[in-house]
């Protein structure tokens, strides 16, 4: 089984025709908590109303500042909708779990975050500043948390982990320096940032207000690259690589280089033409290090979308 929450997988995660397929199987039962009906939902077999910022009491966490913000509910929840603890607390009494802090509410669990005044503070300003010093500075007793306590240029954590001791140039999975049969195959390196000013990530590119001023999905290329392959401004194209093939509108920018090309992502599958997006093409291996996901380490190859 698998439950989804606060996600939009088959539009995020990397390799999303491997999700897509994965979601699609028999013997899988599928839970979706949201508040839209968004792709990864269509394939639940149960989906479950969330509530909105509207319905419910939150915490605003502080991105880029030190500033914690409050939501407050203006509204009670909507039929049949609740918040994420409030569907975890049913959930772990429909399991007949019984250890207490399964339960606790949502006030118990603010107040294992932040002490009482602060938390009255949050409630009656709207922000309060993180509990970090006014003059604080990363780092600025010059003590770091490595075995020595100091920089290490040459760690021997690093090298205990199967790392080098020393920072080194890793080729890419794909990409200049990797796999040179793949590269001849798919000459392009495929970056897939989140530019759009309107939406973030998946969030609100559902809605017209917010995807309407971005226009529609599109990929990027320089002049040069486009030229090569009869590819103009507007023109529609082929994007491929062995996990998939997206049609997508060119737009010719001066911002990249020869031998990289961008597609935006964030767009649901019902805005692209043939219901494919920028993660139909990303790699899902992942980093040596940090365990994250080498999006970037990605190739396709581009040519004229056929008529």
């Amino acid at each position: 089984a698998l439950i989804v929450w606060n996600a939009n997988p088959l539009v995020v995660v990397p390799n999303a025709e491997l999700v897509r397929s994965g979601l699609e199987r028999e013997d899988l039962f599928t839970v979706v908590h949201d508040l839209s009906l968004t792709d990864t939902a269509k394939y639940a077999d149960i989906v479950l109303p969330a509530t909105s910022q509207l319905e419910a009491d939150d915490l605003v966490q502080p991105w880029g500042h030190l500033w914690i913000g409050w939501n407050n509910a203006a509204i009670a929840p909507v039929g049949e909708s609740c918040s994420n603890p409030e569907l975890f607390r049913r959930l772990a009494s429909a399991m007949g779990y019984t250890e207490p802090s399964l339960f606790d509410d949502n006030e118990t669990l603010l107040n294992q975050v932040l002490p009482a005044d602060k938390l009255e503070e949050l409630r009656r300003v709207g922000w309060i500043r993180a509990a970090y010093p006014e003059d604080g500075r990363p780092f600025g007793d010059g003590v770091f948390d490595t075995p020595s306590g100091r920089v290490e240029l040459a760690s021997d954590t690093m090298e205990q982990l199967g790392h080098s001791r020393v920072p080194t140039f890793v080729p890419p999975r794909e990409g200049p320096g990797g796999d040179s049969d793949l590269l001849d195959r798919y000459p392009l390196q495929l970056l897939t940032p989140k530019q759009h000013t309107r939406f973030l990530n998946s969030s609100y590119s559902q809605s017209p207000r917010h995807s309407g001023p971005e226009g529609s999905p599109y990929i990027e290329l320089c002049d040069k690259d486009a030229s090569a392959r009869g590819l103009q401004d507007g023109s529609p194209a082929r994007v491929w690589n062995d996990r998939a093939s997206v049609q997508l509108p060119v737009r010719i920018t001066e911002r990249l280089q020869p031998g990289v090309t961008a597609i935006p992502f964030g767009w649901w599958r019902h805005q692209h033409s043939d219901g494919r997006t920028a993660n139909s093409l990303t790699n899902d291996t992942l980093t040596e290090r940090g365990g994250g996901v080498a999006y970037s380490d990605t190739l396709v190859q581009i040519e004229p979308a056929p008529q």
